[in-house]
């Protein structure tokens, strides 16, 4: 469990489009809410700052057809939420449903990181379409110079 892992001076926290329902530890956080249209500033590691590793299980709702489509939507859609949630150096793990946009989503993800690659967990069926992407030394964006700074 994540929470073991940080130990009781780390932070977690998890949003969800539902409640959590069960206890959680002290250092556990739930929001309920949408990822997409949650700002950043609402996910804050300890003291306000940023996370060192950000774990998305997010999925779509699936339909059967263009589910892979959606995965690589939601996906992107953290990658460009992390310069406001994870630290420089920090990591990544994102549930991705392969199909065709996967490869392109890994190669956004290797720009991001020092190393990043697919991985499929023995618990995930062989017959699922389910896979993680696997990052690890993020390379945060420097912010663009100021106009008219300098000289």
């Amino acid at each position: 469990m994540t929470a073991e892992i940080v130990g009781p001076r780390g932070r977690v926290v998890g949003i969800d489009l539902k409640a959590v329902e069960h206890a959680m530890p002290a250092q556990v956080h739930t929001l309920v809410g949408d990822l997409e249209r949650t700002p950043p500033e609402a996910l804050t590691g300890p003291g306000g700052g940023l996370f060192d590793v950000v774990i998305s299980d997010m999925a779509p709702n699936t339909s059967g057809h263009g589910d892979d489509l959606v995965s690589a939507r939601l996906c992107r859609s953290l990658l460009d939420m992390l310069p406001g949630v994870l630290a420089p150096g920090g990591g990544l793990t994102m549930k991705i449903f392969e199909g065709q946009e996967y490869p392109a989503v890994v190669r956004e993800t290797q720009r991001l990181f020092r190393e990043a690659k697919g991985f499929k967990p023995k618990a995930c069926r062989d017959v699922s379409r389910e896979t993680y992407i696997v990052a690890r030394g993020y390379r945060a964006p420097t912010p663009p110079a100021a106009e008219g700074a300098g000289g």
